[in-house]
């Protein structure tokens, strides 16, 4: 015979505690409850081994628990490092979480849209890593949506995003200060050279008219740092990359390398792109940090165990995958007030890809 399935009720026996402080508990309801209870209870279900009966609660509650992130794909290490923290947010909220992909051809996200009803999850979180028309699709929902994005929403949903422009230009002016007299920066937006035709001048209007985009904001924040140490901008030191991956640092250093005048640091784009770079720089000779220092951004694991140890700024993930879950979880709990921007903090790791200025 099947063994028998544990219920509430069993758990609310076992701690010496009603069911409806069992339940109080498993949805977190226990902000006025006695520590001492909330652990007996809490024992109680792990001696157990209880476990919700989400189907049924769906039904009665007409709510899942569960939290989706949609994300065009994982190219990128910082998107797994973001799930992680973003299913560790959700569960100390009470929620599961699962994940899909929907590309970039509107095929594919018509496909993926046309999924969220069978996947049944309260509210999603969407990260965009480009711009998204309001007519697509994705948008055109019965549930609440967020979005984790440094692009606008036009103020339809709320966003969730990094400070690009502000911890930029404080990396900039680190090495600046700290000795650096000629700084390189990897990973423009080719889209930026589309537009400005390799006209310096306009290239600086866009940029610095930029509101969007990790890696414009990114390269603004390079640009204001030159402009606040009344240094030129080494455009040609500015090496645009397609994509944002290790492989496209590559490239872009071997680029960067047809230069008859070297960096003597470099500013990544992100963290994947550095690891490229560092790796070219290293295969063509040159010792990091003692020719040329490199830093990057988003203090992905593997930037502690790159050889040398890579300097980044650390955008507080915990905190970043907090706040998207914080503010879907208040859409899916009624939340109707206009649509709001959250930024996380962030803060500079100098690790021994720089610490020559140390």
């Amino acid at each position: 015979m099947p063994a028998k399935r544990t219920t509430i009720k069993d758990v609310a026996k076992k701690a010496n505690v009603s069911i409806r402080t069992v339940s109080n508990v498993i949805n977190n309801r226990d902000d006025q409850m006695r520590p001492g209870t909330k652990s007996r209870v809490e024992r109680a279900i792990k001696d157990l081994g209880y476990q919700v009966n989400r189907s049924a609660r769906a039904l009665k509650t007409g709510k899942t628990k569960v939290l989706g992130l949609a994300m065009p794909d994982f190219d990128q290490p910082f998107i797994g490092f973001l799930v992680n923290a973003f299913d560790e947010a959700a569960r100390r909220r009470g929620y599961a979480t699962v994940s899909s992909l929907f590309g970039f051809s509107n095929e594919r996200r018509r496909d993926f849209a046309d999924s969220i009803p069978r996947i049944n999850a309260d509210g999603w979180a969407y990260l965009f890593e480009e711009p998204i028309h309001p007519d697509s699709p994705l948008f055109q929902q019965n549930v609440p949506l967020i979005l984790i994005s440094d692009y606008s929403s036009a103020g339809m949903y709320d966003i969730i995003t990094m400070p690009n422009t502000e911890s930029s230009q404080y990396l900039t002016n680190t090495l600046f200060d700290q000795g650096s007299s000629s700084i390189a920066f990897i990973g423009a937006p080719e889209s930026l050279y589309d537009k400005s035709a390799a006209d310096s001048d306009k290239l600086k209007y866009l940029i610095m008219n930029a509101t969007d985009g990790n890696g414009t904001l990114r390269l603004k924040g390079y640009v204001l740092a030159h402009l606040q140490h009344g240094k030129e901008i080494p455009w040609n030191q500015v090496i645009p990359t397609k994509h944002m991956t290790s492989f496209s640092g590559v490239t872009a250093t071997y680029n960067l390398l047809k230069n008859k005048v070297l960096p003597d640091s470099i500013v990544c784009v992100n963290d994947a792109v550095a690891m490229g770079v560092i790796s070219t720089l290293i295969r063509n000779g040159f010792s990091i940090p003692e020719q040329i220092r490199v830093c990057g951004f988003d203090n992905i694991p593997e930037s502690e165990i790159s050889v040398p140890p890579l300097t980044t700024i650390n955008f507080h993930i915990d905190q970043y995958a907090q706040l998207a879950v914080d503010a879907l979880v208040s859409r899916i709990n009624g939340n109707l007030e206009p649509a709001n921007t959250f930024t996380s903090g962030f803060n500079l790791i100098e690790r021994e890809s720089t610490r020559i200025f140390s």
